[in-house]
C-alpha cells in the first residue's frame, strides 16, 4: 500500500505542477506578485514529486544510472525528463523574481519547460503502457493522466487567482475526457485475458470507491464554476463563500485523482500471475 501511495503522490504532484504551469502560461497573468507565487507552486510541486520519485527508486544516490539508458528505457526518460522539468523552472523562477527581465524571455523559456514537463508526462505514462499489465497497457493510461494534469493545473489556478471562466471550462474539460474514457477502459479489462478480466473483478470489488473517485472530480468540475461570477463589485462576505468554493472545489478535486490514480495502481495485474 505504502508503494501505491508514493507512486500516486510522485504522478500527481508532477501532473498538477505541468498543468498549473501550462494555465499560468495561458492565462499569463501581468501582477508580478501574482506571477511569482504561481511559479512558486508549480516548483514546490515540481521537486516534492521528483524528491518521491528518488526515494521510490530504492536507492537515491544511484538515481543517476537511471539516466545511462535513455535510447531503452521510458523509466530512465521519466527520470531525465522530470529532472529537467525542475532544472529548467530553476531558470524561469529566477527570471521571474528578477526584476527587469525580459517578459519575452520569460514566457520562451516559461514554454520550453512546458514542452519538457509534456514529455515528462508522457514517459511516465509509457513507463506503464509497456509493462506486462494489461490494466496499463490501454489508451486509458496516458488519458487519464493528461488529464489530471488539466483538472489539477486548472483547479490550482483558480486558487492562486481569480481566473477567467475558460479556466473552469478546461476542469470541466479534464473531467469529461476522464469519465468519457472510463466505460470503454472497464470494458476492454472485461473482455480483455485473464489478468485484464482479474483487474475488471478488482475494481468491481472496489466499486464504492471508484464511485467516490468519480464523485470527487465530477463535484471539483461543477464547484469550479461557482466562484466565477465575482466581480470586483460584490462585498467581502460574498468573496469569502466564494473562497470557500474555491477550496471545496480542489480538495475535491484532488481526493477523487487521488482515488482514481490509486486504483490504477492498486487493480493492475501482471499476466504471469497464476502461470508457472
Amino acid at each position: 500500500m505504502e508503494r501505491e501511495w508514493a507512486l500516486v503522490l510522485f504522478t500527481l504532484l508532477n501532473q498538477a505542477s505541468v498543468g498549473l504551469l501550462a494555465i499560468t502560461l495561458l492565462a499569463n497573468p501581468k501582477e508580478e506578485k501574482i506571477r511569482k507565487k504561481l511559479f512558486s507552486g508549480i516548483g514546490l510541486l515540481a521537486i516534492l514529486s521528483l524528491l518521491i520519485s528518488l526515494g521510490h527508486l530504492g536507492s537515491p544516490l544511484g538515481a543517476y544510472r537511471a539516466l545511462t539508458n535513455l535510447g531503452t528505457s521510458w523509466l530512465s526518460r521519466e527520470v531525465f525528463f522530470a529532472s529537467l522539468y525542475v532544472a529548467l523552472w530553476v531558470v524561469v523562477a529566477y527570471l521571474e523574481f528578477k526584476a527587469g527581465a525580459p517578459q519575452s524571455a520569460r514566457n520562451t523559456l516559461g514554454w520550453i519547460t512546458l514542452a519538457v514537463g509534456v514529455a515528462a508526462i508522457y514517459s511516465m505514462a509509457s513507463v506503464y503502457t509497456h509493462t506486462i499489465r494489461p490494466a496499463w497497457q490501454t489508451a486509458y493510461t496516458p488519458i487519464s493522466f493528461f488529464a489530471a494534469s488539466l483538472v489539477l493545473g486548472s483547479l490550482l489556478y483558480i486558487v492562486f487567482h481569480p481566473a477567467p471562466r475558460w479556466v473552469a471550462w478546461l476542469t470541466a474539460l479534464g473531467v469529461g475526457v476522464q469519465l468519457l474514457a472510463l466505460p470503454p477502459y472497464l470494458a476492454a479489462l472485461g473482455s480483455g485475458n485473464t489478468a485484464a478480466q482479474n483487474s475488471a473483478r478488482l475494481l468491481a470489488d472496489s466499486m464504492f470507491a471508484l464511485g467516490l473517485g468519480v464523485a470527487g472530480i465530477m463535484a471539483a468540475a461543477a464547484l469550479a464554476f461557482l466562484p466565477q461570477s465575482r466581480t470586483i463589485e460584490i462585498t467581502s462576505s460574498e468573496q469569502g463563500r466564494g473562497v470557500n468554493f474555491l477550496y471545496l472545489a480542489l480538495v475535491a478535486g484532488i481526493i477523487g485523482e487521488g482515488i482514481l490514480r490509486y486504483l490504477f495502481y492498486s487493480t493492475g495485474v501482471n499476466i504471469m500471475v497464476g502461470h508457472f
